[in-house]
């Protein structure tokens, strides 16, 4: 299971001088239209993802996005097609509006930045530095006006690296994703300072959906305005880190104690682990759909003991010490949804989601 990217020579180009092509590294692929990179992703990791960036706002004076945080993830699960091991529409996702097909396909934009980032850093930073999982921030969380992108994303213990993401989405296809990154690059510019910079499109004109990357070199001396800015980014990105896992696990405003609440601690089997979050049921004519969403229980439960983006990133690698189930084990990484009828995913942030069928 896999999503294909186009990232090369040929596209940069066609987007303008200041773009360059990705260099995905431990992945098939050249990154060209016709022999594009794959990137090994299950659908409802996709979905997981999706669900992980644009949880990513959290203030205490924002007390309504916590109830809020895994919209993307009850929005668009019908549009996916589970009976595909691609990532790919449903057959009904054709009957999506304009608008909503726009929303979606820039919801999988968010989602693949997200994931290309994160595979980005495993393979940037020394081994077992990743394994601590990412810290996002919403930029609009920032409180700024202006151009500005969509994420930052530190990795690292603190973080090393520095993401500036813009993602984009449409409905069309390649031509009109060559346009959007072309606007994105001035969005990755606005924050100055040493950064990656991707500026990642997702077209879903149906029924597949098929994503194009840049990279832009930004300025890196720092001008006044960019350094205050990154640096209330990295000043503010632990605090706001976990907020957002607090808010995605639904414990945002609950006591420790009420963490271990029976009604929201939930198991994933095929993964042996517990999650605390919220369980939603679907129920259709002939298809239900069980989701489970929310954060490892031992992160969650440990939350009130981390003190630094260190302290986070030891007890992520320490929870996914393990291995990091980013795929079902065994063959059921190459079996749909419908096929095996169960699905889960845990995140290197400790974001999590399990989806049965009945």
């Amino acid at each position: 299971m896999a999503f294909s990217i186009e990232s090369d020579s040929t596209l940069a180009t066609a987007v303008g001088p200041s773009a360059s092509p990705l260099s995905l590294t431990g992945v098939s692929g050249a990154g060209s239209m016709t022999n594009p990179y794959f990137l090994p992703a299950t659908p409802w990791e996709f979905l997981l993802a999706a669900g992980r960036a644009t949880a990513a706002i959290f203030s205490p004076y924002k007390q309504l996005f916590e109830i809020s945080s895994h919209w993307a993830i009850a929005r668009w699960f019908w549009a996916i097609d589970w009976s595909s091991t691609d990532i790919a529409l449903s057959p009904h996702a054709g009957e999506i509006h304009n608008h909503h097909r726009a929303a979606f396909s820039e919801a999988m934009g968010l989602a693949a930045a997200l994931l290309v980032a994160e595979h980005q850093a495993g393979h940037a930073l020394p081994s077992g530095l990743w394994r601590g999982g990412p810290m996002l921030v919403d930029v609009d969380s920032l409180g700024h006006s202006g151009q500005r992108p969509d994420l930052l994303i530190f990795f690292g213990q603190p973080a090393h690296t520095t993401y500036v993401i813009e993602a984009k989405g449409n409905r069309t296809g390649r031509d009109v994703s060559i346009k959007q990154l072309r606007r994105g690059i001035g969005q990755v510019l606005a924050l100055r300072g040493a950064a990656e910079r991707l500026v990642v499109g997702a077209a879903a004109p149906g029924p597949g959906l098929t994503v194009h990357a840049i990279t832009v070199q930004g300025p890196q001396s720092k001008s006044p305005g960019g350094r205050r800015r990154l640096a209330a980014a990295e000043e503010q990105a632990f605090a706001m880190e976990l907020g957002r896992l607090a808010s995605f696990a639904g414990a945002a405003g609950l006591g420790e104690s009420e963490w271990n609440r029976e009604d929201s601690v939930f198991a994933i089997p095929q993964l042996g682990r517990q999650i605390v979050g919220r369980n939603l049921v679907l129920a259709g004519e002939g298809l239900s759909a069980e989701i489970s969403m929310g954060v490892d229980r031992e992160i969650v439960e440990n939350l009130s003991q981390v003190r630094s983006p260190k302290d986070l990133a030891a007890l992520r690698a320490r929870v996914n010490a393990a291995d990091n189930h980013r795929t079902p084990p065994g063959n059921e990484a190459q079996l749909s949804l419908m096929e095996t009828g169960r699905a889960a995913a845990v995140a290197l942030d400790g974001c999590a989601l399990s989806i049965s069928l009945r």
